[in-house]
């Protein structure tokens, strides 16, 4: 039967059951679309249903004695049962996923009409606990006085058989391959009483396949390209009237790629974010997967804000939810949130809750909250009323139907969902959906009990987790669908086939953990095995390309970092069908598929202009007093012009993420003063083995390790046993490092020195410098993170080394040596160049050593300072001339200057990448 004789069908009254609401809603579309063109301006429905709906639907017309459980209730019902029935000494790390898959367990069995084994002798111990949890639940069930919903086709077959119902006298069943035993019972039942059922093949519902059949595989670099390529032909090809189906077999991983890829080529404003609601709500393509209701942004507003008790939580949870957008605020107030979001930051603040951020408003600290114009009135008394919400009504247990209540009432108080914010079609379904859930969840006073607050969110959280929502599709022309929804599926004029690689076709298989392999094989369950797997996917490519005659086909040449092959089922898989494979943008080229989107056009070589750069602002003499940290100045001069602009003249920042513990910087802060200790009260090498001949170094840096961290901040101080202990290890190791030198005295320690660079005189704080016996001195900077000397090379880039600070620290006097104390764990050692071998142990003199050999131009000593003397100089000259050029050192690569720069937003350089047909994926 082909769809025009479907559609013929549902004209004359004829019951259509299809297998799912996918197929339901295309058969109602091309019915309303026939309607229409036959100049109708109205008429009755479409006799279309969803064959498990039809069925429930059936028994709730009996008037049954028992009702029928709803699906809400029921996977309640069951997670209450597994609670319950897990051995205490038993508890599952991923307690939803283990509810989750034994239901599905569960009801593949009712499906397929099968039993567990009475005998427990072969069973793991999966499928015996969910014998017992079977067990329980229908017990329950029974005290409950209802049915499971899994129990309706049984049912009905009863009614059908009796004469309980009205059945039609004809019935048509779309979109099944096999019928299942559920089915097949109502089948049978349905002819017993006389009924004609008709199930026509899809292979068959479009044009049929004659011959050799010759379809077009295009191969592309990876799933971006796949899909971009895929949007472009779409724009170029699909005319007004026509349809495309758009299938692929692992929908999920292209659902993203997919609307982006969409949105940007087929509506190029959607970029722009005043347009995003209006082009989501007129676009051409509508995606069938549907997705959890938790993950629709709307609910899982509403799902945040009610996990937020009088507790503390992460801080960035915390925050995520109060500047929340669906959250009623003015702009002021996300303002102060923003400030008081910096100031715990800035405190090391991992957790906080209502209160402290109440108490912060109201107690501002000095450069942060204080000082602030921002008015905080309104946004307190919001924030206090949320807190006396919780602290009245969150105590003690209730009733689901209560705590349902309270949760509406908050959300209303709160002004959720905002005024402000002008919801989308998709966002106001969700919303129904989630009012929805919180009556449903209401329902649950016989199966939860008086629960309390915490559960009652945990458990609303899980009912919207398992909750598939799906927005009403329209009768958009591409329709983008997967390969299992395909079934009965005709009447697109084009078909493409996204994901067509040996990983994705047939795919892998996914026996059910609950329920025994055997079992699952002999009754033919879905993802039993591979030859099973195997036959299902090859019916549904069979069935799909005799459904059009334009059909193409692409895949990934890599994807998720493997490479990928042409699926066997389309190279050879498929009787009377021969896959030619192409390359993709030699395909793309036969259709003349260019790109529409505003990115790419923008971009373009013929579109970019040159326009006139403004002169460099220099930095004033205001300005100059204020600077601080020529260091930092100089190393990101270096590595970009702007982001030196971005961090030191406009003090952008990024914001500090909390750590748990002391972070690197303060444990290096640590180190660098016990040290300073340590060499003023030792003053040179003799002192240092005196301390060791004696036994008395650990003892020693111990007391200089305990004067250092009492610095520690005192909401950190129970961290200082655990650093007292590692930083005394570290210094006592590389303190024997230091006693391996030829004789020297500590000159200098922690002293500050004046260096005048392009006119202008800076402040330094040189960590150490050492003097020898022959006079000759040598200046260190401890470090205890990564470090290289190849930071130092000025040659390449030209002018730019990777780290300046030790070219800069050279220029403070004239030293013999220039090093890092590299002070790691196992790793303590020199660091840097010499200008003779003896100098350091472990160090060849310059330019023998690594970095020589790399500066080709630089053969001595002197040259060597002479370069860094120009390079710092030409650094510091360039900033405060005011040079703030996008220019970062390796733009593109793995190495590259953005790769970890906090102002690429700021500074586009994405953009630049682009245009310069750069791998963008780097930043």
């Amino acid at each position: 039967m082909d769809t025009d004789s479907l559609i013929k069908e549902i004209s004359d009254g004829i019951v259509v059951l299809t297998q799912g609401n996918r197929l339901k809603r295309h058969l109602e579309r091309l019915y309303d679309r026939r309607m229409r063109s036959e100049g109708l301006e109205s008429w009755p429905g479409a006799t279309v249903a969803s064959f498990s709906s039809w069925i429930t639907q059936l028994y709730k017309e009996s008037f049954p004695e028992k009702p029928l459980l709803t699906e809400t209730r029921s996977t309640a019902l069951w997670g209450r049962v597994v609670r319950e029935n897990i051995p205490r000494n038993y508890e599952p790390l991923f307690k939803d996923a283990l509810t989750s898959e034994s239901y599905k367990a569960y009801e593949r069995l009712t499906e397929f009409r099968a039993t567990l084994p009475e005998s427990d002798f072969y069973l793991t111990e999966e499928s015996k606990a969910l014998k017992r949890w079977i067990g329980a639940y229908e017990l329950a069930l029974s005290r409950l006085g209802v049915v499971s919903p899994f129990s309706a086709p049984e049912l009905a077959c009863g009614l059908i058989r009796d004469g309980g119902v009205r059945v039609p006298g004809k019935v048509i069943l779309a979109g099944f391959n096999d019928l299942t035993p559920s089915v097949k019972m109502i089948v049978d039942a349905l002819e017993a009483v006389g009924a004609l059922v008709v199930y026509p093949n899809p292979k068959v519902s479009g044009s049929d396949v004659t011959g050799e059949r010759v379809i077009k595989l295009l191969s592309l670099p990876d799933t971006e390209s796949e899909v971009a390529a895929l949007s472009r032909w779409t724009r170029a090809t699909l005319k007004a009237g026509e349809t495309l189906a758009v299938v692929a077999p692992e929908l999920n991983k292209y659902k993203e790629i997919i609307e982006r890829e969409f949105s940007a080529e087929l509506y190029p404003s959607s970029v722009l974010p005043a347009n995003l609601a209006e082009d989501a709500g007129r676009r051409v393509y509508d995606i069938s997967l549907s997705a959890p209701l938790s993950e629709s942004p709307i609910a899982a507003s509403a799902l945040a804000v009610l996990k937020i008790t009088t507790w503390k939580v992460e801080l960035k949870t915390l925050f995520k939810v109060l500047l929340d957008p669906y959250l009623h605020h003015k702009t002021d107030d996300y303002h102060l949130l923003g400030l008081i979001n910096l100031e715990l930051r800035d405190r090391n603040t991992l957790s906080a809750s209502l209160g402290d951020v109440i108490y912060a408003i109201k107690n501002p600290k000095a450069g942060s909250v204080e000082g602030s114009s921002v008015p905080e009135g309104a946004l307190l008394e919001r924030l206090s009323g949320w807190l006396g919400f919780l602290r009245e009504n969150g105590k003690g247990s209730e009733l689901p139907s209560r705590w349902a209540s309270l949760f509406s009432a908050l959300l209303k108080a709160l002004g959720w969902p905002s005024p402000g914010v002008k919801l989308s079609s998709r966002e106001h379904q969700a919303l129904h959906a989630f009012y929805e859930l919180l009556t449903e969840f209401s329902a649950l006073d016989e199966i939860l009990g008086e629960v309390r607050w915490r559960f009652a969110v945990e458990t609303l959280v899980k009912l919207a987790t398992d909750k598939k929502h799906q927005p009403e599709g329209s009768d958009a022309p591409v329709q983008v669908i997967g390969l299992t929804e395909t079934p009965g599926l005709a009447g697109f004029d084009y078909v493409w086939l996204l994901g067509a690689d040996d990983a994705s076709l047939p795919g892998n298989t996914s026996p059910n953990p609950f329920i025994p392999v055997d079992l699952q094989r002999d009754n033919r369950m879905p993802g039993s095995s591979p030859e099973l797997e195997e036959a299902y996917k090859t019916e549904l490519l069979s069935g799909l390309i005799a459904s059009t005659t334009t059909f193409i086909s692409s895949y990934p040449l890599v994807s998720d970092d493997k490479e990928r092959r042409p699926a066997p089922l389309l190279t050879g898989g498929l009787a009377g069908v021969r896959a030619m494979e192409v390359d993709g943008a030699a395909g793309l080229a036969s259709f003349g598929a260019e790109t529409s989107r505003f990115r790419d056009l923008l971009l373009g070589v013929a579109t970019l202009e040159d326009m006139p750069e403004g002169a460099p602002v220099p930095v004033g003499e205001a300005e100059r007093a204020g600077l601080h940290g020529i260091t930092s100045i100089l190393r990101d001069e270096s590595a970009c012009p702007f982001r030196a602009f971005a961090a030191h003249r406009l003090h952008a920042s990024a914001l500090e993420e909390p750590s748990a513990g002391l972070t690197p910087m303060e444990k290096g802060s640590y180190a660098h003063d016990a040290l300073k200790l340590f060499w003023t009260e030792t003053k040179d090498l003799k002192g240092l083995k005196a301390l060791m001949e004696s036994d008395r170094l650990v003892q020693v840096v111990m007391v200089f390790v305990e004067e250092a961290l009492k610095s520690v901040k005192k909401n950190l101080i129970h961290f200082t046993n655990i650093e007292r202990e590692r930083l005394t290890g570290l210094l006592v190791e590389w303190l024997k490092v230091e006693a391996k030198r030829s004789d020297f005295t500590v000159k200098e320690v922690e002293r500050k020195r004046e260096l005048t660079l392009a006119g202008v005189t800076f402040n330094l704080r040189v960590d150490r410098v050492d003097k020898l016996p022959d006079g000759r001195e040598v200046i260190m900077d401890y470090k205890t993170g990564r470090c290289s000397k190849q930071d130092w090379n000025t040659e390449e880039p030209p002018g730019r080394p990777g780290d300046p600070q030790m070219p800069l620290y050279s220029l403070t006097g004239s030293y013999s040596g220039v090093v890092y104390g590299a002070l790691r764990a196992g790793e303590c050692k020199f660091e840097g160049v010499a200008e003779f071998g003896d100098i350091l142990p472990g160090m060849k003199g310059f330019p023998e050593d690594s970095l020589g050999r790399k500066l080709t131009e630089i053969r001595d000593w002197p040259s060597l300072m002479d370069s860094w003397g120009r390079a710092v100089n030409a650094l510091a000259s360039d900033f405060l001339s005011g040079v703030c050029t996008v220019d970062p050192v390796r733009l593109g690569r793995q190495d590259s200057a953005c790769r970890y720069c906090d102002f690429t937003l700021l500074c586009r350089v994405t953009e630049i990448a682009a245009a310069d047909n750069t791998d963008e994926g780097e930043f």
